[in-house]
């Protein structure tokens, strides 16, 4: 006898498990840029602390491009992750992907729901 056992998406929500897109962001944005006074029960408790940090990295990606650019036919190449990051949050496991991620959110919808995925 033969039988294909699939366990995928919704087991570990059935079983009441935090494993959502909006729980994974809600704890990694809470260690990375919550200042852990707050207890933020979702992301959208967390808004304007996400709005203030995506204006935050905005500033300074922009006062980094004014800096290496004197003229405006200027171009020259810069890692702003690499540059700025150390300014962003005081945990040293802020990466690439937090940002992206971050600013993701803009891009998507502010509805964290559209980060689930639909079956």
């Amino acid at each position: 006898m033969k039988q294909l056992i699939v366990l995928g998406n919704g087991f570990d929500r059935a079983c009441k498990l935090k494993s959502s897109y909006s729980d994974f962001f809600l704890a990694r944005f809470k260690k990375i840029f919550g200042s852990g006074k707050e207890e933020f029960k979702t992301l959208e408790d967390m808004a304007n602390v996400l709005e203030r940090k995506r204006s935050s990295i905005i500033c300074d990606i922009g006062r980094t491009k004014s800096n290496i650019n004197f003229f405006p036919a200027e171009d020259h190449d810069c890692d702003y992750f690499k540059a700025n990051s150390y300014k962003w949050s005081d945990d040293t496991s802020l990466n690439r992907w937090d940002v992206i991620f971050l600013f993701a959110q803009l891009c998507i919808g502010k509805d964290v729901q559209l980060y689930e995925c639909r079956t």
